[in-house]
């Protein structure tokens, strides 16, 4: 779901999720889910946390959607404190998380 991580002091990645996969596009969308968005919160959380190469059980996820991601403009996802994240889409909140092990 995510691809251009980087990991330095402000945790950013890109939201790309295959449209090929019929798992999540089982039918013609215009828009990214908030399952991916979910996932993609999910990822960079696990990315970000310091023992980064186990993966913890996540006790909790939290999420706002504040309008439609679109399918034909790059969106981004950002640490905003441990264990929070916003995603944007020009220069656009789309939603936010809040993952807790």
């Amino acid at each position: 779901m995510i691809s251009q991580l980087n990991t330095t002091e402000t945790p950013t990645a890109q939201v790309t999720p295959n449209v090929a996969n019929k798992a999540l596009f089982d039918h013609a969308y215009d828009h990214i889910t908030m399952q991916i968005l979910t996932e993609a919160a999910r990822q960079l959380y696990l990315a970000t946390r310091p023992d980064s190469e186990l993966a913890p059980e996540i006790s909790s996820i939290r999420g706002n959607f504040l309008a439609f991601a679109e399918l034909d403009s790059p969106v981004q996802i950002r640490a905003t404190a441990p264990g929070e994240f916003v995603v944007e889409q020009d220069n656009r909140q789309i939603a936010d998380f809040a993952l807790k092990s």
